[in-house]
């Protein structure tokens, strides 16, 4: 995606000065996503975009004062590392606007440079947008489903297993090879939680699906003993 976004603001005409800002807005959608159903990623990539457009043209014009560059610096920052408790999904986005304004901040110019610049950002990110939520899409709800599904059905194998086991040694050893195979379907679910940035346990809250659903597998396989 951020290869496509490049090549886009290479083939419109844009200065060359303005296409590393092109990447970063592509880099903005699609390293910082966040959001465990596509509908929830689209409004953390729009909300996250809006943000980093709006603050680069402000990091490049307070890039030249060095006594309000350590202002708005210490700012920005106790604002990013707050956002924490708002949620997975505001950090993530909180991380990437940082980021993006340190880039802004460390290369100063005028406030219309500025503008230039968030003009490039919203271009790459409009473009890796488009790509990976309409021309390639991946929706994480129903990666979740089909790994709870396989998780589900593994602990119900072990279930069946120890329900029926009359204490052979046989069929230890099945129990042991359906236990292992159980845990480690429960763990797959929980990477895949992971790597959509819902955190299994903090957001229980807030992610009820998914994260109750993971509180559940790991209940079931400690209920049996």
């Amino acid at each position: 995606a951020c290869l496509v976004a490049l090549l886009l603001a290479y083939l419109v005409g844009m200065s060359t000065k303005f296409l590393q800002w092109s990447v970063y807005g592509s880099m903005v959608v699609v390293v910082f996503r966040a959001g465990s159903t596509l509908a929830k990623r689209k409004a953390v990539a729009r909300w996250l975009t809006l943000a980093v457009m709006c603050l680069v043209p402000v990091s490049t014009l307070v890039g030249n004062y060095s006594l309000l560059l350590e202002v708005y610096l210490f700012v920005l920052a106790f604002a990013v590392f707050f956002t924490p408790v708002l949620g997975v999904s505001a950090a993530t986005a909180a991380i990437g606007t940082l980021i993006v304004n340190l880039l802004a901040l460390t290369s100063p110019d005028t406030f219309l440079v500025g503008m230039e610049r968030s003009g490039a950002v919203l271009f790459g990110a409009t473009a890796s947008y488009l790509f990976i939520f309409y021309l390639w899409p991946m929706k994480p709800e129903k990666v979740l489903t089909r790994a709870g599904a396989v998780a589900l059905t593994d602990i119900g194998d072990y279930f069946r297993a120890v329900a029926s086991s009359t204490g052979s040694k046989d069929d230890l050893k099945e129990i042991a090879e359906i236990h292992e195979r159980s845990v480690e379907s429960v763990r797959r679910y929980r990477r895949f939680m992971e790597a959509i940035n819902v955190d299994p346990v903090k957001e229980l809250g807030s992610y009820e699906g998914p994260s109750a659903l993971y509180a559940l597998l790991v209940r079931m396989i400690e209920a049996v003993v």
